[in-house]
């Protein structure tokens, strides 16, 4: 989510953050979704098909503003414990698997196909406060337009950051994990002016395609933006129509399996029929046995 120069407030995702109902504040093209942990919103220039950016609420301390400026902020400041620094992190992941979900509805119903989604963080993001981005990976946004946006969303450039891969630090010893952040400290250096497009084109001369089909990897280049865009959307069309393929392969298996299971079911029902008549038939001549012999009775 971003803004312009003139009217763009740093601090916003902050003041959302901080909101007791984001419901009844929050307008409608920007409230997505609550819960009591996160909030998320509409993303108003999006750079994928699908793009909303999430945060965690404010909550007691150490979940304050002044520790949540950033990843970066989040898991070196003194107040966070490594604990704690991880709880959130995991909470987030919970409430972005639910709205992955719901994105997943919306882009079928928008789209006609699911894609897959990104869940992670910029290094150096404009806005000063922990956000995660949940996007769909086409980078194929009506506002994917400037070089920043699209190195800066790559998930192979180090600018864009996984959630499982920040969670899966945690996992390892002191050591690595301090390793990976100095890691990230030098990459938010490397980006002095992060909304300066020729800092992307004299890091990134050319633009890479990402896209990987059966583990092998496209190795296709732009030179410019514009080609790249109907390069991924070339992507993004072989991927709708597998997911249509494969919806429709469902779809018959599904028919299929429902009419052998309305012929078991008839053939089922037509065995009961036969037997009840065949019980019908043993009941009548049980009967007509019995009225022989008491016939017989009173003859005698």
């Amino acid at each position: 989510m971003s803004s312009s120069k003139s009217d763009f407030d740093p601090k916003l995702f902050a003041k959302y953050a901080s909101l007791v109902d984001p419901k009844k504040v929050l307008a409608l093209d920007i409230h997505r979704w609550h819960t009591p942990r996160t909030l998320t919103m509409r993303e108003k220039f999006p750079k994928s098909k699908m793009h909303v950016i999430m945060i965690p609420r404010v909550g007691a301390p150490p979940r304050v503003p002044a520790n949540l400026k950033n990843l970066y902020t989040w898991l070196t400041s003194p107040e966070v414990s490594r604990r704690e620094a991880q709880t959130l992190l995991q909470e987030m992941r919970e409430d972005a698997e639910v709205l992955k979900g719901m994105l997943a509805e919306e882009m079928e119903s928008s789209q006609g196909y699911v894609g897959n989604f990104w869940m992670g963080f910029k290094v150096d993001p404009s806005y000063r406060y922990l956000h995660l981005h949940v996007m769909s990976d086409d980078l194929c946004g009506s506002y994917m337009k400037q070089p920043r946006h699209f190195f800066s969303f790559h998930p192979e450039h180090g600018q864009f950051i996984h959630l499982d891969e920040v969670l899966s630090w945690f996992e390892i010893v002191e050591e690595r994990f301090q390793d990976n952040l100095e890691v990230i400290r030098k990459k938010r250096l490397s980006l002095r002016y992060p909304d300066d497009d020729d800092v992307y084109s004299r890091q990134h001369p050319e633009y890479d395609c990402y896209y990987k089909d059966g583990g092998i990897e496209c190795r296709f280049t732009a030179r410019d933006l514009s080609t790249m865009k109907a390069h991924l959307e070339e992507h993004a069309e072989k991927t709708k129509a597998t997911f249509i393929r494969r919806r429709l392969a469902r779809e018959e298996r599904a028919r299929k399996q429902a009419e052998r299971e309305a012929r078991l079911a008839e053939m089922k029902r037509q065995e009961n029929v036969e037997q009840d008549n065949r019980q019908r038939e043993l009941d009548r001549n049980v009967n007509a046995d019995e009225m022989d012999v008491v016939s017989e009775d009173r003859n005698a």
